[in-house]
């Protein structure tokens, strides 16, 4: 694990650095990290300002939880650079008032197998409990072989692959959905 990695919460003056990093991405790259708000540039500064400013990204949870948004972002202490980003994305209100979400993570080529990935995957899981977050569920591709064994190793299942699950460029590719239940992972922990 590197010790000059910190995460923290993601600011305001993150959204030029995490949107370079995403455009600079080669194409294979971005066949593997390609969720929203990303697609659209101009959302992403009004997602950010919606999910970092306290009262606001409140009235939204309880209005719309899905554009409640909780990025955070892996920052080399010792370089200054962005070395990685990930957001947990509120997708519906539970019955019980828990939540499902859905995630996005991405590491940056140079830090990839370093642990930042893990590093990021423990603050959203962190978040994730900290926000009534019951499930967190994820599509990723089936030949990420690496991202895959990420999450397993933070307690994932495969609950189903769908071959032309996902297309890129005007080709198919299957994918594996993957969940995370946290109520259990809670139980398992006592």
């Amino acid at each position: 694990m590197d010790k000059d990695i910190f995460i923290r919460p993601f600011q305001i003056t993150d959204i030029c650095t995490v949107s370079r990093m995403y455009l600079s991405l080669p194409k294979k790259d971005r066949r593997v990290f390609h969720p929203c708000p990303f697609h659209w540039w101009l959302v992403v500064p009004i997602v950010t300002i919606l999910s970092i400013e306290p009262l606001l990204h409140k009235f939204i949870r309880l209005v719309f939880p899905r554009a409640s948004f909780f990025p955070l972002i892996a920052r080399d202490t010792a370089s200054g650079r962005c070395a990685g980003f990930t957001y947990l994305q509120m997708r519906r209100k539970n019955t019980d008032g828990s939540y499902l979400a859905t995630l996005g993570i991405l590491v940056e080529a140079g830090y990839r197998t370093k642990g930042v990935g893990s590093q990021l995957m423990a603050g959203l899981i962190k978040q994730a409990y900290e926000n009534n977050v019951s499930k967190i569920w994820l599509t990723v591709s089936a030949d990420n072989e690496s991202a895959i064994n990420l999450y397993l190793r933070h307690g994932f299942i495969i609950t189903n692959t769908k071959d032309k699950g996902d297309v890129w460029d005007g080709k198919f590719y299957t994918v594996h959905e993957m969940e995370l239940v946290l109520d259990k992972k809670r139980e398992a922990e006592k």
